[in-house]
């Protein structure tokens, strides 16, 4: 087993000392310069990553470009002055379409930031402060809730329903905070066009954003997202009572006529 090991240190150290007896690399450049390096790596068109091992340890690396060496040494790399500048130009282009893209992603970031804050801020001025009653909890997604305030005329009368997206509680639960319009409605327990509201103004700002980026085009969203705007279900209900109504005007008016014509 002694003889094992002495064979393996043996080894160890004719390895070692063969690594520290390595020839260097002279590298020489134009000035007259000369660097001795232990290694060269990453090496493209243009030059090459060059180490020199320190005696503490650790190493140093630098950069050598071919143009600065001399012609013997470019002749050894086998350096070619157009295939550097094909490299210098294809590097440069990448270069410029990389900062092109972090100016656009800047410039996209700020445009969203100043959108955020601005519709955040409108929606702060529209807060409702009011004590609400659960009257359906909806499995995580919210509560279904009546608002009872002087300000809550969400619906019409005294009391208005709504759905609040953020909150979890029992049915039967009251709890009283502020809560923040999201800028749409849902139909729920056979009410159309219930408005959303969040807990967090946050999550409000979000919810409404989405709208807005869906119906970029439309104008004055901002303004309209929230205030009594109807969904397509309302505006179908609103076309049939319409219809109706008119349907009646024309049968009492041709009642009337019968009876004219009676009597005449």
């Amino acid at each position: 087993m002694k003889k094992y090991l002495q064979a393996i240190s043996v080894v160890i150290l004719i390895l070692f000392s063969a690594n520290l007896l390595a020839e260097q690399t002279i590298i020489k450049y134009k000035d007259g310069k000369e660097v001795k390096v232990d290694d060269m790596k990453s090496f493209t068109p243009v030059g090459f990553d060059a180490i020199i091992k320190r005696e503490e340890g650790g190493s140093k690396i630098f950069k050598v470009y071919f143009k600065d060496l001399t012609e013997e040494m470019q002749k050894k790399f086998k350096y070619d002055k157009d295939k550097a500048k094909k490299y210098l130009e294809r590097r440069k282009k990448l270069i410029s379409a990389r900062n092109k893209k972090e100016i656009e992603k800047n410039r996209k970031y700020r445009k969203n930031k100043e959108e955020y804050d601005r519709v955040k801020n409108f929606l702060s001025t529209r807060s409702l402060f009011a004590q609400f009653f659960v009257i359906y909890s909806y499995d995580n997604k919210g509560v279904y809730v009546k608002a009872k305030s002087r300000d809550s005329l969400v619906r019409k009368g005294k009391y208005g329903r709504m759905f609040i997206v953020d909150f979890l509680g029992l049915r039967g639960v009251t709890f009283t905070r502020t809560v923040y319009p999201c800028g749409s409605t849902i139909n729920f327990d056979g009410y159309v066009g219930v408005p959303v509201y969040a807990c967090s103004l946050d999550t409000a700002t979000q919810m409404l954003l989405k709208r807005i980026r869906r119906n970029h085009s439309k104008p004055n969203l901002l303004e309209q997202a929230f205030e009594g705007r109807k969904t397509e279900e309302v505006e179908k209900q609103e076309q049939k009572k319409k219809e109706m109504k008119k349907k009646k005007e024309m049968e009492k008016k041709k009642q009337e006529e019968k009876k004219k014509e009676q009597t005449s």
